[in-house]
C-alpha cells in the first residue's frame, strides 16, 4: 500500500494568562511542553468562510489532560453532530464523552467564541477501523440544544456523486506547509475538484468508487485540505444552502512515499487525492443512532435507499472500502480554559 499523508501532528506553543489562553502563533518542535497543541489537516490556499454559507460548522475540542486536540464537526440536528470517528480517539483509546466540548454558531475558533456546549455521548461508528479508517465516522450528541437555528443545520446529500459537483470543504488552523505557519482565528474554506481517477484506487487500493464509503478529490491549484481539518464538512457548492457531502478523512500523493519517517508529507502537493468519508453511505447508522428521521436530515426526498442498501441488493463487495489513515487530531487548549467560557 502506498504511503499515505498521515495525520502526524505538528506542535504548536499556547501561553497562559489569569484570563484563559492565547491563540498558538507559531510551530515548535518539543513535544514535551504540556502548552502544546498539535495540528493535523488544515486549509491550503482557501479563504475565510461566511458563516452564512457554513452555519453548521462547529469546531471540537478533546480535552486530553496535559494537552488538547481539536477537530471540525458538522450539526444536522438541535444537539447532534457528525465528524471523524478518528476525531473520538487519543491514539487507540475512545475519549470519553466528558473530555469533548463543542463551539459552535461562529467563524471564530472555541478560545473566541461564548457559545460552548458539552457533550453527552460520543458514538465512534462500531466498525470504525483505527489502523484503516474504515467507517471514518461519528456521531456527538451534546448535553443541550444549540443556538443555532433550526435552518441552518446541514442536510446529507442523497444523491449520486459525480465528478461535476462543486464542492468545498470548511475548517480552522495553520494555512501553509511552512514550519512557521500560523493557526487561523477563523474558519477557512477551500475549493476542491471531485475525482473518480485510477489515481484513487492506486492512491487508495480500498477505493471504488464516489457512491461508495469514501469520496476522492484531486488537488488543483494548490489548494487543499491538510493538518487539523479533520472532521470537518466537505459540501457541495452547487446549490443554496450548501448540503454535507463528506467529512474530511485522510490525503495522500506519489510524492509522500519517498517523505524521511520523521517528516510529515506536505498539503496540496502536485498529483496528490484527499479522500472524505461519505457521510449518506452511513445514513441508516446516523438516522439510528441519533434517533432522527432520515427525511428529516437529508438533503432530496427522491432517493429513499442509501448507498450501502444498494450495494447489499446488488450483491456487491464495495460496501468492504477501507480508507486508510492513522487516528491523530489537533491540540488546541485546556479543559479549564474552555470552561471559564461557560
Amino acid at each position: 500500500m502506498p504511503k499515505l499523508l498521515f495525520l502526524i501532528s505538528t506542535l504548536f506553543t499556547l501561553s497562559f494568562s489569569s484570563a484563559g489562553t492565547t491563540v498558538p502563533t507559531s510551530a515548535s518542535s518539543s513535544s514535551t511542553n504540556a502548552t502544546n497543541f498539535q495540528a493535523d489537516f488544515r486549509i491550503i490556499n482557501g479563504v475565510q468562510a461566511s458563516l452564512s454559507l457554513f452555519p453548521f460548522a462547529v469546531f471540537i475540542y478533546t480535552d486530553l489532560g496535559d494537552s488538547g486536540s481539536a477537530c471540525g464537526g458538522t450539526l444536522i440536528a438541535p444537539n447532534v453532530v457528525v465528524t471523524a470517528a478518528h476525531c473520538l480517539y487519543d491514539n487507540k483509546t475512545l475519549t470519553p464523552a466528558s473530555s469533548l466540548t463543542v463551539s459552535a454558531n461562529s467563524i471564530f475558533n472555541i478560545q473566541n467564541n461564548p457559545n460552548i456546549y458539552l457533550v453527552s455521548k460520543a458514538i465512534p461508528h462500531p466498525n470504525y477501523k483505527a489502523d484503516t479508517a474504515a467507517n471514518d465516522i461519528g456521531i456527538l450528541i451534546l448535553s443541550k440544544n444549540t443556538n443555532v437555528p433550526s435552518s441552518s443545520f446541514a442536510k446529507i446529500y442523497d444523491l449520486p456523486v459525480s465528478n461535476d459537483l462543486t464542492t468545498a470543504a470548511a475548517g480552522w488552523g495553520i494555512t501553509s506547509n511552512s514550519a512557521n505557519a500560523t493557526v487561523s482565528k477563523v474558519l477557512m474554506t477551500v475549493p476542491l475538484v471531485i475525482s473518480s481517477s485510477s489515481n484513487c484506487k492506486s492512491l487508495n487500493p480500498s477505493y471504488t468508487n464516489n457512491d461508495g464509503m469514501a469520496v476522492c478529490t484531486m488537488n488543483q491549484n494548490s489548494q487543499d485540505t491538510c493538518y487539523g481539518d479533520s472532521g470537518g464538512p466537505l459540501v457541495y457548492t452547487g446549490v443554496s444552502p450548501y448540503p454535507l457531502l463528506g467529512l474530511t478523512s485522510f490525503g495522500n500523493a506519489p510524492t509522500a512515499a519517498s517523505t524521511p519517517s520523521d517528516e510529515k508529507p506536505p498539503c496540496a502537493a502536485t498529483g496528490g487525492y484527499g479522500f472524505y468519508t461519505h457521510v449518506y453511505y452511513f445514513i441508516d447508522w446516523i438516522a439510528s443512532t441519533a434517533s432522527l428521521e432520515k427525511s428529516s436530515i437529508t438533503y432530496s426526498s427522491g432517493n429513499s435507499t442509501s448507498p450501502s442498501d444498494q450495494k447489499k441488493s446488488s450483491n456487491t463487495s464495495s460496501s468492504n472500502i477501507n480508507p486508510a489513515v492513522p487516528p491523530l487530531i489537533s491540540v488546541f487548549s485546556t479543559l479549564l480554559a474552555v470552561l471559564s467560557l461557560l
